[in-house]
């Protein structure tokens, strides 16, 4: 079975094969808080960030779209 992995662990993961914190962000026009906040999972990007994440990193954005979902439907009573 394979292990579910969240968008966060792949930019995570992405950065630490490919990049780095400040270059992520320079390439994305967002902060270095705004990436770390993405990598660790307390903040989700908007759908034209996760565009920008997938067409720097390949990771789609609709795993994004798919995570606020699941987040949205964990917090509803």
């Amino acid at each position: 079975m394979t292990e579910y992995t969240t968008p966060a662990e792949r930019l995570r993961d992405w950065i630490e094969s490919e990049s780095n914190v400040a270059e992520t962000a320079r390439g994305l026009g967002v902060s270095r808080q705004t990436v770390y906040n993405w990598t660790d999972g307390s903040k989700v990007p908007s759908i034209e960030n996760t565009l920008a994440i997938e067409r720097l990193t390949g990771i789609p954005s609709a795993l994004w779209v798919a995570e606020a979902i699941i987040r949205a439907s964990e917090a509803s009573p």
